[in-house]
């Protein structure tokens, strides 16, 4: 019989023992396990009936996230002795945004689970805990509820709610963000994919300081042809981290393992990911959230309630376990050294090798072997042993000499007066000096140069112990005039009568680390543009500045700088020129201030000033004769030349009493009032200034309006538009409006919100807001939206020139099926004024899909004639200032005729506002006006009352 067919039946023997010997095995320990778990769920149905578990998913089945959560609630549950039966329900979050979805889908879990009694409920995503929140009374009143969130708002949203618990995780982004810098270490940029301004919001907080040399950016998309095209324009050396999921151009969000694979057949740069089931998709890997692990965690909390733990003794679990995870294939396609990998990493679509497929009968062959070998090395151990003892200390001697001679460290030793007796050559490098003349030295002697003296004798240092180890830091001169950073270790040695012989220790020379450390220091506190300090840096010389106030009162000054003409020149010139005016006005107010002061650069084109040991009055003169340095401040650039004004608060400091954070807001109060009364000047703060009140007033309004957003406190009215002579056959039109609710339940007007709105960029959520309600409305009823002729709404100017907002209106109005003819924006004269362009580019891309415009406010400018030849609007609407007192005034009665009288030239349609009285409207007929809007035709109404 030949050689390896007797191998080939000895390996299949082997095998089958092995095989036997496991069957074996196993099965003994499936007895013994299911006689256990019949007994403990014999006993435990014996005191207990099925209990009923109802599960909320927010998305469908086939989603990765909701899949995955699944599987880990079913594994839980599988494995428990309680007799659970679980209610499993998938909302579509996509349409749960239509209140009458969601309304319907209460109705019919009401009546589906009428007769069914729950024990416990479990919401397994945001929208899904939502929706209970808003439906639990009808649907599962007073149930304990155990819920789950990626978002990290889940708690959030539960405050306030007895008997709700559960986990609250959110992706480790900073941890993805450094497996991927170590495995790439030439990336240069680090790109974020954020269709949803939640993660961006989120994304900012998390890596606002993170690693400075590399540029960081959150795309803000809400399209996947815009993605696409950002994709094109990537540069090299970047990676990408999807962090949101885009809405298709049909309104469906695409589930975040599709959205993967579709951005990695688009791109070669690697793609990193927080959630495991985005794996296998097309990313490399990173510091994965496993959806199974949320699962199991909100079924064992489920599990606690059920068997009667107390709700207040379990706690809300903030975070389950995440893991490195990672896809060989993509490892191998971006060349990645798997060495770099974290210990313990998981990594998937790894070749299986022989060793893996013939495991068993390798480990059986091997210990086979291992134990003749055993055998034979037991009898050659005596033999050896010899050998190793003879030339044991012979061995040691040359290892301790090659150490000390090629170590980075020196070794050294002294006598009990620390005087050295030994150095190793390696001392010779780095010092310059032989070591024949550092033996005989003092410690002191050799690491004192006068630059930093350190006590190092045992009669002077305390630092050198004489009963336990220590260790000091020293400075050394090299004959070459290069300064080298020592620190040095040691210990005591002792006889066995305790008495003191000497010390032993090593030396390195840490200059690099000394160096790198100090750089490191100076850019964590300077801004590196201008060198000046940086915020923080700036913030914690205020912080000091107050503190010392408590023990030394005195007189000091902060001062707050906003370049006002800053912008002009990054637009004409581009940034490079931008920076270099920022660096020359830097110079230039360092040298104006005195020794004392200090100036920092807080961001952009913002400064601070901190005047110490000032008083007011020289505060004034100072900061004055600052303003009026940047005014003279001349900079050239290509031949363009430019000046460049500065709106500057000031606000003294006298007080300890005053925190940090009051003096800065303080200080950018004053700040905003000089640039409301016209820029380019100085404003003293005062805290009894109206000026500075009404600005902290709009400030404040800021945080009511994103409350009212958040809690969907925003009220939308119709006012309607009749012609001014009726006319049975024309449809209806109405302007939509906005209005709030505050906290008590009162409405709120317009007039006292929208400023603010307007002037910390919070209109454009409003009218998106608005938009979105006025087509539900007008589309939720097919014989109110055919008897619609237009819908008149209004948009601030930040809008215009909003290529985002272009986008979300023809998303809206396709996924409402609203007729874009039946949509007027209105334009005010305002907004034409500031942003001309932007207007006319904007009334020509929603013309193309048939949406019409209207000039509002006409008449209140110099320029009113002029915006309507170039904007070409179909509607006119006269200012409402004329129309209230044209009976009285003349000159306003001339004003309205003349508007319609430009306005048929131009083929555009009137609208009179503030038509308050029967007679006006009739004076209104008289001279040719179509259209009157006011009291006298009707008043706003909410649309609920609208559609009641």
């Amino acid at each position: 019989m030949p050689d390896n067919k007797k191998l080939s039946m000895r390996v299949g023997v082997i095998r089958r023992i092995s095989l036997l010997l496991s069957i074996v095995t196993v099965f003994s320990a499936m007895q013994i396990a299911h006689a256990t778990d019949y007994r403990s769920r014999t006993e435990y149905q014996k005191a207990d009936d099925t209990r009923n578990v109802l599960v909320l998913n927010s998305s469908h089945r086939g989603y990765g996230w909701t899949d995955s959560i699944m599987e880990g609630v079913e594994t839980v549950v599988q494995a428990a002795p309680e007799n659970i039966e679980l209610w499993v329900e998938y909302l579509d979050a996509s349409r749960l945004k239509s209140a009458s979805f969601a309304s319907q889908l209460q109705l019919l879990y009401q009546s589906k689970y009428e007769n069914v009694k729950f024990d416990v409920v479990i919401a397994s995503d945001r929208k899904a805990l939502e929706f209970l929140l808003n439906n639990r009374q009808t649907i599962a009143d007073g149930v304990p509820v155990v819920f789950s969130d990626v978002g990290s708002l889940g708690s959030k949203l539960a405050e306030g709610h007895p008997d709700f618990i559960g986990v609250s995780q959110s992706g480790d982004f900073v941890a993805t963000m450094d497996v991927a810098f170590t495995l790439h270490p030439d990336i240069e940029h680090m790109v974020f994919v954020s269709p949803g301004l939640r993660s961006r919001h989120l994304i900012e907080s998390m890596v606002a300081d993170y690693r400075p040399e590399l540029e960081l950016s959150i795309w803000h998309y809400e399209s996947l042809a815009e993605i696409e095209r950002a994709l094109s324009l990537l540069p090299r050396n970047a990676v990408l981290i999807p962090v949101g999921e885009p809405v298709t151009a049909g309104g469906v969000a695409m589930p975040m393992n599709k959205f993967v694979s579709w951005i990695a057949g688009r791109t070669d740069a690697p793609i990193y990911a927080v959630w495991d089931f985005t794996l296998g998709h097309g990313i490399v890997g990173g510091f994965l959230v496993s959806g199974f692990t949320q699962g199991e965690t909100i079924a064992q909390t489920a599990l606690k309630i059920l068997r009667g733990e107390s709700m207040d003794e379990i706690s809300v679990t903030n975070s389950s376990p995440s893991r490195f995870m990672f896809d060989y294939e993509q490892l191998e396609r971006f060349a990645v050294d798997t060495r770099l990998l974290p210990a313990n990493s998981v990594i998937i679509n790894e070749p299986t090798s022989l060793y893996a497929e013939h495991k068993p009968a390798v480990w059986l062959a091997l210990a086979t072997i291992a134990s003749l070998f055993m055998v034979i090395l037991i009898l050659g151990i005596n033999v050896r042993r010899r050998k190793r003892a003879e030339g044991s200390l012979r061995t040691n001697q040359e290892r301790f000499r090659d150490f000390a001679e090629s170590a980075a460290d020196w070794f050294w030793e002294a006598d009990s007066d620390a005087r050295f007796t030994y150095i190793s050559s390696r001392s010779q490098e780095v010092l310059g000096v032989p070591v024949d003349e550092l033996v005989g030295l003092t410690i002191e002697e050799v690491f004192s140069d006068g630059e930093q003296h350190d006590d190092v004798s045992t009669q002077k240092n305390p630092r050198i112990s004489q009963s336990g180890s220590f260790q000091l830091q020293s400075f050394w001169r090299r004959p070459d005039g290069m300064r080298r950073v020592i620190i040095t270790s040691g210990k005591p040695i002792r006889d066995l009568s305790d008495q003191l012989l000497g010390y032993r220790g090593t030396s390195r020379d840490i200059s690099d680390s000394y160096s790198l450390t100090e750089e490191l220091g100076y850019q964590a506190s300077h801004d590196t543009l201008t060198n000046l300090l940086n915020r923080r840096a700036f913030e914690q010389r205020l912080q000091t500045l107050l503190s010392r106030i408590k023990e030394f009162p005195g007189e000091h000054a902060l001062c707050y700088l906003d370049l006002d003409q800053f912008k002009v020149v990054n637009d004409t010139c581009g940034h490079v020129a931008g920076d270099e005016l920022l660096r020359r006005l830097a110079k230039t107010l360092q040298n104006q201030v005195r020794k004392r002061d200090t100036v920092a650069r807080l961001g952009g084109d913002e400064f601070g000033v901190l005047l110490e040991d000032c008083p007011p009055e020289r505060a004034w003169q100072l900061v004055s004769s600052l303003h009026k340095c940047i005014n003279d401040f001349q900079f050239i650039w290509n031949d363009q030349s430019f000046h460049v004004g500065a709106s500057i608060g000031l606000v003294p400091i006298n007080s300890s009493e005053t925190t940090l954070d009051e003096l800065l807001a303080a200080a950018d109060r004053a700040c905003y009032v000089a640039k409301d009364q016209g820029r380019n000047r100085v404003y003293l703060y005062r805290s009894d200034d109206v000026a500075v009140a009404n600005n902290h007033g709009e400030i404040l309004w800021v945080s009511r309006i994103q409350r009212a957003l958040d809690e969907n406190r925003v009220v939308i009215c119709l006012q309607p538009i009749r012609p001014v002579i009726p006319d049975a056959s024309m449809g209806d039109n109405y302007e939509v409006l906005v209005r709030l609710i505050d906290e008590k339940g009162a409405l709120i007007s317009p007039s006292a919100f929208l400023p603010a709105a307007e002037r910390y960029n919070l209109s454009t959520a409003l009218d998106r807001r608005v938009l979105d309600e006025g087509l539900r409305h007008f589309t939720s009823d097919q014989g109110r939206l055919e008897g619609l002729s237009t819908a008149f709404i209004n948009l601030s100017a930040q809008t215009f020139g909003n290529r985002s907002f272009l986008d979300y209106v023809l998303e809206k109005t396709h996924f409402y099926n609203m007729p874009p003819e039946k949509l007027c924006f209105e334009i005010s004269e305002r907004t034409a004024l500031s942003r001309l362009e932007d207007a006319k580019d904007f009334v020509d891309e929603l013309r193309k899909i048939g949406c019409r415009f209207a000039l509002d406010d006409f008449g209140r400018g110099t320029y009113s004639f002029r915006y309507l030849k170039e904007l070409h609007v179909d509607f006119v609407k006269i200012d409402g200032s004329f129309v209230r007192n044209m009976l009285k005034d003349p000159m306003d009665l001339v004003m309205v005729r003349s508007i319609n009288e430009i306005a048929r030239l131009s083929n555009a349609a009137t609208v009179a506002e503030y038509v308050e009285t029967a007679d006006i409207l009739a004076k209104l007929a008289e001279l040719g006006i179509d259209y009157a809007q006011g009291y006298a035709v009707g008043r706003p109404m909410p649309i609920a009352k609208q559609a009641a």
